[in-house]
């Protein structure tokens, strides 16, 4: 099933980002490189972008939102405590 989103990726430089409704900003995804940027769910390597981690204001920890480009799976994966 295709994404709801939008997708940008530059062919020059290989910048991915993401805008998830029409009129919002664009949010620069990072490429997941080596095991981690292949997919669990469908196997593609190297086909996994992130988001920057940030912080769920409930319960105060860090996440970031990962999407294989290949399956358009998304999860949400526990980044761990940050400083600052």
């Amino acid at each position: 099933m295709p994404r709801s989103e939008l997708w940008w990726e530059c062919s020059g430089c290989g910048w991915v980002g993401c805008q998830r409704g029409e009129g919002e900003r664009l949010v620069a995804m990072r490429r997941l490189e080596g095991d981690e940027g292949d997919c669990p769910f469908c196997g593609a390597e190297e086909s996994t972008v992130a988001s920057a981690p940030r912080r769920l204001e409930d319960t105060g920890g860090w996440v970031d939102w990962w999407v294989c480009l290949a399956c358009g799976t998304s999860h949400l994966r526990h980044a761990g405590p940050r400083s600052g």
